[in-house]
């Protein structure tokens, strides 16, 4: 029994695999996908704060300017800012504002002073958008110091994305902030396909966790001793299945393209950028042949069980039983039949112990003779079975 417990658990183990087979060429696009997204999102948000800070820098250098007039000509040179604001920094007052709502809410003493004084934030809106907020400082002299606050839409890079594949944009604590892909499916009629959309959803929110879970390592640490490639931290994940396919994703964390480099805003930020494919899941030619393998070993097993009870049983079990009916037979006193003989092994031995004690007790053809015998089954009548 325990044999074929074994073999059960040969086949399961090593039988057909319950997990889905993804190549790793499918995972590796989507880890170069991940990349791919993580630089153009570094790059674009350090550009932002670079025009911005140049922008106060150039108006710092010059003669003091109304706030209506600094963001007018703000707006004409640049349009990537979704809303523009200038904030007296003494009392608190909005001076002047263009486009976008921005909330003052999250400005506090942190945000002014300190080490991380005029670093960009994101903030939620209050319609659930995410905006990354970029300041600056307007300084004139015989004038309070006024706050230029710029907000931007914190979309996912431009990438080619293609079919099936979703790109999102993860927080430090793995919030999702921005994806891009999703937007294609918001026409689906059939309760399957929106089921599937929400099923993809949840995936991509569980995988941006998990990413930003393994992007807070140091980019050192995080890869093998000597190799080289992506200047962060990057890696695949692989997801639930549904519906005949397996969710892949690769994951990136924004990092300065030089290592050395520490002038980066946007590797500051803790961002991850989640790429996110499902795929058919596949059964590699390793699986098979393991496959097969596991059921192989699990019938010698088998095979192996039955011949270890056969044995048993013709060299244990079938002379035990027949040891047992002979000593019944002598003590019951019928002692003119010799013990069987048996061959080899223990039974032997114990066969051939029974048969000199059958001719101690006096049986045909032993030491005590027939009379032996008779004397010891009148002595065992006699003297009842217990002196016997």
């Amino acid at each position: 029994m325990l044999i074929l417990a074994l073999a059960g658990l040969t086949a399961k183990v090593l039988g057909p695999g319950g997990d889905p087979v993804v190549p790793k060429a499918v995972l590796s696009s989507q880890q170069h996908y991940a990349e791919d997204g993580a630089i153009a999102l570094r790059a674009s948000i350090d550009e932002r704060v670079t025009d911005l800070r140049r922008t106060a820098t150039a108006l710092n250098a010059g003669k003091p300017a109304e706030p209506e007039d600094v963001l007018s000509d703000l707006g004409r040179t640049y349009q990537k800012w979704t809303g523009t604001t200038v904030v007296d920094l003494e009392s608190g007052d909005v001076l002047a504002a263009r486009g976008e709502r921005i909330p003052l809410a999250w400005l506090d003493k942190e945000v002014l002073t300190g080490k991380t004084a005029l670093v960009p934030r994101m903030v939620r809106l209050e319609t659930g958008d995410v905006r990354l907020m970029t300041m600056a400082v307007l300084d004139w002299k015989d004038r309070p110091q006024q706050l230029l606050i710029a907000s931007n839409s914190l979309s996912v890079p431009p990438i080619t994305l293609g079919p099936f594949r979703t790109m999102a944009v993860a927080a430090k604590g793995g919030e999702v902030l921005a994806t891009a892909g999703f937007e294609r499916s918001e026409a689906l009629n059939s309760d399957q396909e929106r089921t599937e959309l929400e099923f993809l959803q949840k995936q991509m929110s569980d995988l941006s966790g998990q990413a930003a879970e393994h992007t807070e390592q140091h980019p050192v640490t995080a890869k093998e001793p000597g190799s080289r490639g992506y200047p962060g931290v990057s890696g695949t994940l692989v997801g639930d299945d549904y519906n005949g396919r397996v969710v892949t994703a690769g994951y990136a964390s924004l990092a300065s393209s030089d290592p050395e480099e520490k002038d980066s805003v946007a590797a500051g930020l803790g961002l991850t950028v989640v790429a996110m494919l499902p795929v058919v899941a596949e059964q590699s030619a390793g699986a098979a042949g393991r496959e097969l393998y596991g059921l192989i070993a699990a019938g010698a097993l088998v095979v192996l069980g039955l011949l270890a009870a056969a044995v048993l049983w013709a060299r244990v079990q079938r002379p035990l039983l027949r040891l047992f009916l002979e000593s019944r037979r002598l003590a019951r006193g019928d002692l003119t039949r010799p013990v069987g003989t048996f061959r080899g092994g223990e039974a032997a031995r114990i066969g051939s112990a029974l048969e000199r004690l059958r001719g101690q007790l006096g049986g045909p053809g032993g030491p005590g003779g027939a009379s032996g015998g008779s004397r010891a089954a009148g002595a065992g009548s006699a003297s009842g079975p217990s002196s016997w």
